[in-house]
């Protein structure tokens, strides 16, 4: 399991890079949703996976990762 993680994180930041993202969240809304979606959108990411990599990298707070994931769940049928 660890191993698989770090393989996990090194994909995300090579498919999603912090600079890319950056340029992504500063050019939309503040709003969670909308930089969670731009990203998603940009990078032909699935919204759960951007969701937490906008976390990772501190975008968005552990509140606000919660409330879009639980929704996200919600949509999906849980």
């Amino acid at each position: 399991p660890h191993l698989e993680r770090r393989a996990n994180a090194f994909a995300v930041m090579f498919l999603m890079p912090e600079g890319g993202v950056l340029e992504v969240i500063e050019a939309c809304s503040s709003e969670p949703r909308a930089r969670v979606a731009a990203v998603a959108k940009r990078f032909g990411a699935s919204y759960r996976a951007a969701t937490e990599h906008l976390y990772s990298l501190g975008f968005i707070g552990e509140d606000a990762r919660d409330e879009l994931l639980d929704e996200l769940d919600t949509l999906v049928g849980g």
